[in-house]
């Protein structure tokens, strides 16, 4: 099964008293899933074992700083089956092997974001959770790996993001 992962606040998603099993409040929506031009991102995943993995390592290495995050990842297939059209497209980051590991929800309108969000609500109430929290060290750790494995750069990193890859490559 195809997997989307995408990168959330886990306790925005939490099930409001006031709203039934699978409604999802408007302030989560509008703060966890803002589009750009209709559209929305996602990081396909690599490995179905672990797939937050490569959409952590795309967004780590692509940001202004390593913070811990949130991924939650959903079905495809699912998700397409519910009308919302999946595209694949190139993403940005500079892990060259991920760029085309990245598809976009796109032609979102109010009804196919709301189907979005049932869907991202579903995955991280779910038992077991389909979310999973890496760890600040664990992103440094992830993309220090992948500049040993030459799949990145040191110096396409952002300056912040290199300076702690390189403590961690000299060991400090």
């Amino acid at each position: 099964m195809p997997l989307l992962g995408r990168k959330v606040t886990g306790t925005q998603w939490a099930r409001k008293a006031d709203l039934g099993h699978d409604e999802v409040a408007a302030d989560t929506v509008t703060k966890e899933l803002r589009t750009t031009h209709d559209t929305l991102s996602f990081w396909c995943a690599a490995d179905d074992t672990e797939p937050w993995k490569s959409a952590a390592l795309a967004m780590g290495a692509a940001a202004e700083r390593l913070d811990s995050l949130d991924i939650a990842w959903i079905d495809r297939e699912a998700l397409v089956g519910d009308g919302v059209q999946v595209v694949d497209s190139l993403g940005e980051t500079p892990v060259a092997d991920l760029r085309d590991k990245h598809a976009d929800a796109c032609r979102l309108d109010a009804f196919r974001l709301a189907r979005v969000a049932t869907h991202v609500a579903r995955a991280v109430r779910s038992e077991p959770q389909q979310l999973r929290r890496v760890t600040r060290t664990e992103l440094i750790a992830m993309v220090s790996e992948a500049v040993r494995a030459d799949r990145v750069r040191l110096e396409d990193l952002n300056e912040n993001v290199r300076k702690e890859v390189q403590a961690k490559l000299a060991g400090k």
